[in-house]
């Protein structure tokens, strides 16, 4: 699990510090740097998996699963905070991002930073407090059981390596410990569910990871109505939706065998095409909980897009509950202020407020209990009405 994440100079995050929770909700208007966040963990997850800064952010080259790598959003081009009016950040100008994370092999504290032509400024890996790994921009010193070792790379590399192509150079403790980092952070998911997507069949391959976009959502629930204990548990989810309707969860087979999601009413049964979009969206954020390819992170951008305000409870009990049950981090953005209703005091703490400003470009994102007065001003008035007349984004 990602304990905290540091953020300077990417995007509109000029300078964010955040300690993390296991369910994490971020709220603001558009475009206050929410997506910016989670692009910052697509940035880690991408290096991670040894590709260089500029295939990062540019994409075009194919991964180890012969997929092409889409571009992040905005490209390179974009990536370095710059000040409104400036044309381009300086070269002198670094983005570094910081994650310590919570790996079988010990606590990891990651750093990386690099500019706006995609040159590799540091690069800093610790184990529990000892240091394995740093790299200034100079020069790369690695340190192993007999004391510290200095290795200058070949010119070839562009000032664009990253120790996570370079493994045989460390001992095999710190190899190991590398190869878990490495697990921690490409096991995330970035769900953008597009109710459209969701009505489609799936593939007739057994697919055990979902889309980002809902993409096989029937093969995930195909996989969950084939265990009995793990389809109780979804479907239980499903009447809580929809009290009453809901008699039974299925999927329906095309010609070649491929799945599409289907709800059972009073003997009917009811594919994913006349299904509303709340419903749809709730139950492929349920089924993304139960997925056979769990990932150690999930991210969910609006989850209330689609569902009736009552059913805003529900929602966020899932989220509380199944985090827990399937041992995955959630972070997860919400434009709904009635969602903050039903939040626990404790869950402040990991609830953070997006605010950009409007001269300077800067995303804030700070945890509501971090807003000043937020705490005395919750014991007069309740959470939805100051966000409704604007008295957090005002606060700070």
């Amino acid at each position: 699990m990602i304990k905290r994440i540091s953020i300077e100079n990417f995007k509109s995050l000029r300078k964010v510090d955040l300690t993390l929770g296991g369910l994490n909700l971020f709220v603001g208007t558009n475009a206050s740097g929410k997506s910016n966040l989670f692009d910052a963990l697509q940035v880690l997850r991408r290096v991670v998996g040894g590709f260089p800064i500029k295939e990062v952010f540019e994409g075009g080259v194919q991964t180890t699963a012969g997929d092409t790598l889409p571009g992040l959003r905005g490209g390179l081009a974009n990536a370095v905070y710059r000040a409104p009016g400036v044309a381009k950040p300086s070269l002198a100008t670094e983005a570094r991002l910081e994650v310590e994370i919570v790996t079988e092999q010990g606590m990891a504290r990651y750093q990386i930073g690099f500019n706006s032509q995609g040159a590799l400024t540091q690069e800093n890996l610790t184990k529990d407090g000892r240091q394995i790994f740093l790299f200034d921009g100079r020069e790369d010193s690695f340190t192993n059981p007999n004391g510290p070792l200095t290795h200058s790379y070949p010119d070839a590399y562009g000032g664009s390596h990253m120790i996570f192509g370079f493994r045989s150079e460390f001992t095999p403790a710190h190899t190991e410990f590398i190869a878990a980092l490495v697990r921690s952070l490409q096991s995330m998911q970035f769900l953008e569910l597009d109710p459209g997507v969701l009505r489609r069949y799936g593939a007739a391959a057994d697919i055990k990871v979902m889309g980002n976009r809902g993409e096989n959502f029937a093969c995930i629930v195909r996989h969950i109505c084939g265990d009995p204990k793990t389809k109780g548990a979804y479907l239980n989810w499903l009447r809580e939706l929809r009290p009453h309707e809901v008699d039974d969860v299925t999927t329906l087979t095309g010609a070649v065998g491929e799945p599409m999601f289907a709800l059972k009413e009073s003997a009917r049964e009811f594919p994913a095409p006349v299904l509303s979009d709340g419903t749809l969206r709730f139950a492929a954020m349920a089924a993304a909980f139960f997925q056979p390819g769990m990932p150690r992170l999930l991210t969910i951008e609006e989850v209330e897009n689609g569902i009736h305000g009552s059913r805003l409870r529900l929602l966020l009990e899932l989220f509380r509950s199944q985090t827990v049950a399937a041992k995955t981090q959630l972070l997860a953005t919400t434009h709904s202020p009635l969602l903050l209703t039903w939040l626990k005091p404790e869950e402040h703490q990991t609830t953070f407020l997006c605010k950009r400003d409007e001269e300077t470009g800067e995303s804030r994102i700070l945890p509501l209990t971090h807003v000043p007065h937020f705490n005395e001003v919750m014991g007069k008035q309740p959470i939805t009405e100051l966000f409704a007349e604007g008295w957090m984004e005002a606060a700070v």
